[in-house]
């Protein structure tokens, strides 16, 4: 239930919704619902993680590059790198930390 809420919810949105899907004490799944061109502001994360986008496009920005991950494709988060997300069309993702 909570990927249906957060899909609902972001329709009246400016900003992403996200929220944590499941958690352990090792682990965390994230659910990511945007519409198109929001932007998840610049972060880092201090633990590994692995994007996938599950429906939609979006830009993996850093300070030098710019990567476009697609419908389906999964990406490596670096540790401790400085990103945002920019989503170019409506998108959902997972992220799975640790």
């Amino acid at each position: 239930m909570v990927i249906q809420e957060i899909v609902t919810e972001v329709e009246s949105k400016t900003n992403p919704v996200v929220k944590v899907l499941h958690k352990g004490d090792m682990f965390k799944v994230v659910v990511m619902a945007f519409k198109k061109d929001m932007i998840l502001k610049e972060h880092q994360t201090h633990l590994p993680a692995t994007i996938t986008v599950m429906k939609g496009k979006v830009n993996y920005h850093t300070q030098d590059s710019i990567t476009t991950i697609y419908e389906y494709d999964d990406f490596q988060i670096p540790v401790r790198e400085s990103h945002s997300i920019e989503a170019l069309e409506d998108s959902l993702c997972l992220l799975v930390q640790g």
